[in-house]
């Protein structure tokens, strides 16, 4: 499953058949964070949240939450946010 698939199986009248989840996360730099606040920030909006959250089948729990990557893949820990 994509991103917007079940919105758009929903806008033509299609049944949708959730197949699996796929969790999406976006890796950056901690001297890239400035650039990508205003993503941060709407992606904790609760405006959007709403609107996205009306499209079905996302869990926005996650959305804009930061985490520290170790040098282990597998292990991390919570940033410290500088927008909170």
């Amino acid at each position: 499953m994509g991103l917007g698939v079940r919105a758009a199986a929903n806008d033509l009248n299609l049944c949708f058949i959730p197949v699996t989840c796929e969790p999406y996360d976006i890796a950056l730099s901690a001297d890239a964070l400035g650039a990508a606040r205003p993503l941060i920030t709407t992606l904790r909006d609760p405006t959007v949240q709403a609107s996205i959250s009306e499209l079905g089948g996302y869990d926005l729990e996650p959305a804009g939450r930061m985490e520290t990557l170790s040098d282990k893949a597998s292990h991390s820990s919570r940033f410290p946010d500088p927008f909170e």
